[in-house]
């Protein structure tokens, strides 16, 4: 959060108090969401005092929120032009530098930041976020770890280390972190989420299906746990449940493949051929270089009597290194093999 209370910057005409109003009215408009108009002021108090470092620091998180990281990077360089130890817009623009996906420049400023203060939590909990990004999860559960240690009541830095747990197979201490997280924050959905991943991993059903619906009775527009409940009530062989939690997925998030997927499954498992073959052309519809979806709707070709529909895909399949595939392909397909 911007100090508007600590202006750098001094006026010629003395319009000091003018500005840091202005500075506050923007921080009020980002707090509530307001991005538009926080980087209208932003700009105003800009235009009055170019030299005011606190507000380009601000409009560089206002920027990031409406996706101009461009913009944002610069603002940020410029807050760190005038002012070089500013940790925060360190911070900032290294997360931004991540979202764009420049992984090395974001690792650059998490190490400036961690020589100006090795002691700011955030810092550790943003690189530990960069290195689970690059499925560097063992050092992201270092960082988190000395996150953790500064500051023992940050529920982000439990939830982020559980999830890393959970990546690498270490299911108990994933269950542990979860679990503080939701202690820390008792409305967390997201944690109650991926508790129910864990459950799942463990096997124990029950649990894992419990901590779906509570992730859904704190947020019925979560697509993700309707997702995950889905997955879990397939494995119960609850099909009529499963299918009717796929459905709210898709309906929620209709542009993600995964609930599509996991239905295509669902329907292949039971024999509905047809609405398996839908679903798994929306699946590569939606992305074209699942290959996965690929074999498995040539065994759903396949099964509806289309041989080279089933031929086709199995070959793009295998050339995409699905080694079924390959098999399929030599067994199934020698009429089509020279096309």
């Amino acid at each position: 959060m911007t100090d508007c209370d600590s202006l750098s910057y001094s006026t010629p005409n003395g319009s000091e108090l003018f500005l840091q109003n202005l500075c506050e009215k923007a921080q009020s408009m980002v707090d509530a969401g307001k991005y538009e108009a926080a980087l209208q002021i932003c700009n105003q108090i800009i235009s009055l005092a170019p030299a005011y470092q606190e507000i380009y620091a601000l409009r560089g998180i206002v920027r990031s929120e409406l996706a101009d990281y461009q913009g944002a990077i610069d603002d940020f360089s410029m807050a760190l032009q005038l002012k070089d130890d500013d940790v925060e817009s360190l911070i900032n623009r290294g997360n931004t530098y991540a979202e764009i996906g420049l992984f090395d420049l974001a690792w650059q400023d998490y190490e400036k930041a961690i020589a100006f203060d090795p002691e700011e939590p955030a810092i550790w909990l943003n690189r530990g976020a960069l290195r689970a990004e690059l499925k560097d999860f063992d050092g992201a559960i270092e960082d988190y770890n000395q996150a953790i240690s500064l500051d023992d009541a940050e529920a982000l830095a439990f939830f982020n280390r559980g999830i890393a747990y959970l990546e690498i197979g270490e299911f108990e201490q994933a269950l542990e972190d979860l679990k503080k997280t939701i202690e820390l924050e008792p409305k967390n959905e997201e944690a109650y989420v991926q508790l129910a991943r864990v459950y799942f991993e463990l096997g124990e059903l029950k649990q894992a299906e419990k901590n779906a619906t509570q992730a859904i009775h704190l947020n019925p527009n979560l697509a993700e746990a309707y997702l995950t409940r889905g997955i879990i009530r397939a494995e119960f062989q609850n099909y009529a449940g499963a299918l009717a939690d796929y459905k709210e997925a898709i309906a929620l998030e209709p542009d993600n493949p995964t609930p599509y997927f996991n239905r295509a499954l669902l329907y292949q498992a039971n024999n509905e051929w047809e609405n398996a073959l839908a679903d798994l052309c929306t699946v590569i519809h939606l992305n074209p270089k699942d290959y996965e979806a690929y074999e498995i709707r040539g065994e759903v070709r396949n099964k509806l009597g289309d041989v080279e529909g089933a031929c086709q895909d199995w070959r793009i399949a295998a050339e995409n290194g699905q080694i079924t595939s390959q098999s399929y392909y030599q067994m199934y397909c020698y009429n089509y093999q020279s096309e």
